[in-house]
């Protein structure tokens, strides 16, 4: 990939070298102590660096010298972090890798340049309020509206994806039967944590596969799945049964970029998937079955499936947001960005830009 001129120049053109970048207000605060599970820290060996401010410690050795907690995501040991913050009556962030990752795999150990840090709950757990949704129900992304369209835009042109390291070749798909639309249904891997934050489960998927052949049979649509490449390694489970389903629909069986295959495609639902914010960006129309984090504000279509995603969805229902208000609130607002290398915190710009010149 080659960056855009428009930012090849941001670091002399932005924020002065060595400039502090500001931290949320929502975040730990300068100075604190905080402890992290050590199987957290072992997991994630950059951490520290998207806490400058603060000392990180083994929460099993420190807990009378801490002034907080944080733990990753919804594991079982991060359940233990919050447990453990409860008890000592502490503050806890959820932490998890951001939107935009890295170029490889983070199961292949490739450094994060992005991180977010939530002190209510996590974006992809839609049943609690997290600080991402009152970031947009609260309009706190304001300050940086003006640059989200340009992040936008180099996310899309240099097309970028949260992993970056697959070909982007066209897609080989079958000759389209008509003049029907195209859908993408994306599959996920069972037990994935935002499955079941996004208020859905196995039989959201049994749904969202129904009513694809019922549009298949009524508007000779084409329907397209693609399993999560885990599945498709035999490291895991998926939700389809793909044996069934050949010769009823197309499967994406090519290790190719996400953008190869939103290029393929008229339309994209989804579970809980991040391709469907992925294909926001672009402006493909998404359909969610689940309520993910960027569903509920007015961009997508929504089909609950339970009445816990009903309740959110009206949660929700009285704020409205464009794409670009949902890009400074998520990946400015919300998120820190390191360099990988340096282990400074960056702007969203700096490190997107560094992930599309960095080669496979």
């Amino acid at each position: 990939m080659t960056a855009s001129l428009a930012y090849s120049d941001l670091r002399e053109k932005g924020r002065p070298s060595g400039a502090a970048i500001p931290l949320a207000t929502w975040g730990p605060p300068s100075g604190a102590r905080l402890g992290v599970p050590r199987v957290t820290r072992r997991a994630t060996p950059n951490l520290g660096s998207f806490f400058p401010a603060n000392t990180l410690r083994p929460l099993e050795l420190a807990f009378a010298g801490c002034d907080g907690v944080i733990g990753w995501g919804m594991k079982p040991w991060a359940r233990a972090a919050r447990l453990a913050a409860r008890t000592l009556g502490l503050p806890y962030w959820t932490v998890e890798d951001g939107f935009f990752r890295s170029v490889g795999l983070g199961k292949a150990k490739a450094p994060s340049v992005s991180l977010v840090i939530d002190d209510l709950g996590i974006h992809f757990d839609a049943r609690r309020e997290s600080r991402l949704e009152r970031i947009i129900v609260e309009h706190t992304y304001l300050p940086h509206l003006r640059r989200a369209a340009g992040l936008r835009a180099l996310i899309v042109s240099e097309r970028l994806s949260k992993y970056n390291a697959a070909p982007d070749r066209p897609l080989d798909l079958p000759r389209r039967r008509g003049a029907g639309r195209r859908i993408l249904l994306a599959d996920q891997v069972h037990g994935d944590s935002s499955i079941a934050g996004g208020c859905a489960d196995a039989g959201t998927f049994a749904t969202m596969l129904e009513q694809a052949w019922a549009l298949k049979a009524r508007e000779r649509a084409d329907i397209v799945i693609r399993p999560h490449p885990d599945v498709l390694a035999g490291l895991a489970r998926g939700h389809f049964d793909l044996t069934a389903c050949h010769g009823d629909v197309a499967i994406v069986t090519d290790h190719v970029s996400t953008h190869a295959v939103l290029d393929a495609v008229d339309e994209v639902w989804v579970v809980s998937s991040q391709i469907g914010f992925e294909a926001l960006l672009r402006g493909i129309p998404v359909t969610c079955f689940g309520v993910p984090f960027f569903a509920g504000w007015g961009l997508t279509t929504d089909r609950p499936t339970t009445a816990e995603a009903e309740a959110v969805l009206r949660r929700r229902s009285s704020t409205r947001c464009t794409i670009d208000d949902l890009v400074a609130g998520a990946l400015i607002t919300y998120s820190r960005y390191i360099d990988p290398t340096t282990k400074d915190l960056i702007e969203p710009e700096v490190a997107l830009t560094e992930l599309a010149n960095k080669e496979d």
